[in-house]
């Protein structure tokens, strides 16, 4: 089945309705639609409603969860929302990173250099739980980061690599 663009971008405005029976519905179909709604999804994420955000991050989690994401527009606006200073938008779009996975390793090694703190340790986070051999070097730069949480989770994030390098 087709989707036209207008009925997903009214799904999407929907994401921020009052109603969390309609947020829900809308959540579902777009969930069903897939692919056809990640663009508006990821324009979703710079929405001025903290709702809609939300809700967008996630429906891209579920939709990367159930099918391979391999968009970069879709990955950078993940990328971008880990600037959101709200924290349920800010661990969605990790989650929704994460569920993405090797598309997501190479953005996530360039928010390593991101002035946002917080940008930085869920970049850290992320590539932990992907587990990618490629993050070895740029987390081990982390190492030296200012920021002791991130130094921690660099730490964290490399032996959670190298062990799931032995097991494999």
């Amino acid at each position: 089945m087709s989707y036209k663009k207008k009925d997903v971008e009214d799904l999407v405005k929907i994401l921020g309705d009052d109603g969390a029976n309609k947020r829900e519905i809308a959540a579902v179909a777009l969930i069903k639609i897939g692919k056809t709604s990640l663009v508006p999804l990821s324009n979703a994420l710079k929405d001025r409603n903290t709702r809609v955000r939300q809700m967008a991050a996630v429906v891209l989690r579920e939709i990367a969860d159930n099918r391979k994401v391999t968009d970069t527009r879709v990955v950078e606006s993940l990328i971008q929302a880990l600037n959101d200073k709200d924290s349920g938008v800010l661990g969605t779009a990790t989650e929704a990173l994460i569920n993405i996975g090797k598309s997501a390793v190479q953005p996530l090694i360039e928010a390593l250099k991101n002035k946002n703190k917080n940008v930085r340790l869920m970049a850290v986070v992320a590539l932990a739980k992907i587990g990618d051999k490629s993050a070895i070097a740029p987390l081990t730069q982390a190492l030296q980061d200012k920021d002791k949480k991130i130094r921690v989770a660099a730490e964290k994030a490399l032996d959670t690599i190298h062990t799931k390098d032995i097991l494999s």
